[in-house]
Order: C-alpha cells, then sequence, then structure tokens
C-alpha cells in the first residue's frame, strides 16, 4: 500500500458513494434521526439525563467486554473504583469512551492527536513499555501481540493506515456513517498501535458520529449492539473488513446495520421510558 497519495480522498468518496453502501448509510442516518426527533432527546428533561447518565454506564460496560475486561453489569460501578488489574482496564475502557464523546472535535480535526491521547488512557494496566504506549507503532513489533482480540492480522503499513483514518474523518463529503465504518476497519483491522486497536476504533465511529451531528448526543448504544451480537461475530466481520489496501463494501454495509440497530434500540427505549416504563 505504499502507492497511496493524493488519490486516497477521490477513492474512499468514490466508495462512500457506491449505491449499495451509500443507501445503507442513509438509511442507517434515517433511523439515527428517527432518535433524534423522539420528544425526550428533541426536548431533553431529567429523565432524558437519566437515561443518558445509565446508557453510558451501560455502554462503557459493553465496551470493556468487547475488549475482554468482562464483569457482570451489578458489579461495574463498584469495580470501577478498585485497584485491581480488572479495575484499571475496566476504568480505561470507560475513559476512552468518555473521551470520544467529550473530544470528538479532536479527533475530526485531528486525529492521531486525538487516538494518541485515547491510547494512553486505553492501555493503562495493559503491560505495554511506556515507548509503545500513546502512538502508532511502524513495524511488527512485539508490542503488536497485546492487541485485546488477538486477531493473528496482517497489520496494514502505519503511515499509510493513520492516513487513511485522518481522510475518512475530515472529508466531509463522505456521509458520517460511512466515515465511521471506515475509521472502525481502519483501527481494528489496520491495528496501527501496539494495543486496544479495536477500543479506539469504536471510540472513533463515537467521535465522528458526534462532531459530524449525526449522533450529537452520543445516544446510540453502538457497543451494546455489538455486544448482543456476539464477540465472535464482530471479529468475524472485521476479519473481511480490509481487502488490500481497501475497506470492503459488505463491511461497510454491515457496519450501517449495526448503527440502524442501535438506533432501533434507542428509539425503543426511549419510548419505553416516556411511556413510564423504567425497565
Amino acid at each position: 500500500m505504499r502507492h497511496v497519495s493524493s488519490d486516497m480522498p477521490s477513492r474512499l468518496l468514490a466508495q462512500a458513494q457506491a449505491h449499495n453502501v451509500s443507501m445503507g448509510a442513509a438509511l442507517a442516518q434515517e433511523s439515527i434521526d428517527a432518535v433524534l426527533r423522539h420528544p425526550l432527546v428533541r426536548r431533553p428533561s431529567t429523565r432524558t439525563e437519566e437515561y443518558l447518565s445509565r446508557s453510558r454506564l451501560i455502554e462503557a460496560h459493553a465496551s470493556a467486554a468487547l475488549a475482554g475486561a468482562e464483569i457482570p453489569f451489578a458489579a461495574f460501578s463498584e469495580s470501577l473504583a478498585g485497584e485491581s488489574p480488572l479495575s484499571v482496564r475496566l476504568r480505561a475502557a470507560a475513559l476512552v469512551e468518555q473521551a470520544a464523546r467529550e473530544q470528538a472535535d479532536l479527533f475530526t480535526m485531528s486525529p492521531p492527536r486525538a487516538l494518541g491521547a485515547w491510547h494512553l488512557k486505553a492501555s493503562a494496566g495493559s503491560g505495554l513499555p511506556d515507548d509503545l504506549r500513546g502512538r502508532p507503532v511502524p513495524g511488527n513489533h512485539a508490542g503488536y501481540l497485546h492487541d485485546e482480540l488477538n486477531l493473528a492480522m496482517t497489520r496494514r503499513p502505519v503511515h499509510d493506515c493513520v492516513r487513511a483514518i485522518c481522510v475518512a474523518a475530515t472529508t466531509t463529503e463522505i456521509p458520517a456513517v460511512t466515515a465511521a465504518g471506515i475509521a472502525h476497519a481502519l483501527l481494528a483491522a489496520g491495528q496501527p498501535f501496539a494495543s486496544d486497536n479495536s477500543l479506539l476504533a469504536r471510540a472513533a465511529v463515537r467521535a465522528i458520529l458526534v462532531s459530524r451531528s449525526s449522533d450529537p448526543d452520543a445516544i446510540l448504544p453502538l457497543n451494546s449492539v455489538l455486544l448482543s451480537e456476539g464477540r465472535p461475530a464482530w471479529v468475524r466481520q472485521i476479519r473481511s473488513a480490509m481487502n488490500g489496501d481497501e475497506v470492503t463494501a459488505g463491511w461497510l454495509q454491515w457496519h450501517a446495520e449495526i448503527l440502524t440497530r442501535a438506533a432501533q434500540r434507542a428509539l425503543a427505549d426511549l419510548e419505553r421510558l416516556l411511556s413510564g416504563d423504567v425497565r
């Protein structure tokens, strides 16, 4: 992939405009827009804040589980405050999820800067030496083996992978849903960091959707839907996310479907809350 040059934006834009990809993105955004029009979102209240607070805790728990730090949800809040190695990893996942919401604009302005800061948080307790934290790692460094999914996949050339992430995050002609799918694939399958690439990938999805006002309040339960699909199913999709130096259309369609399901789940939860059903 050393030939990557100024044609990258046009290639990614062409891929985003492919019929099946653009249709999937449009349907996903339509589902997300239905959430944004919901009364509890359009006219926020105390109930809205309570819902967001709980849903964000659920998302942090799901993100930690996807990263391999699994614990019953009932024990999650208490465990976050602990000092055990598991607590450190749980906090790392929660802090990255929070950073993706709060530093979304930073990611779409300077992806390398945001990802470096988030990797410092993500890799807490990972055992990585300091020189492998907070920046992409070129070559086949042994630290690569620390990636939480242990995908045993060929890493993409780091320079090109990071550049592609920058293009996806900053090219506004690419719809937010598609840009999020591209960034997810480039981080999770490209694996530019020595650890926690998939955690960073989900954070990138969150940041793009928030910054581009696709999901400005970070309502979508992305991690929860991925977890309900099953971690093995998600890993299988990541394995097929790239073909050479291209993100596959199949991955982008699947990713749009996941966001559609996340929107449908959020809408159903909001409807229950509006009706007074607090289950």
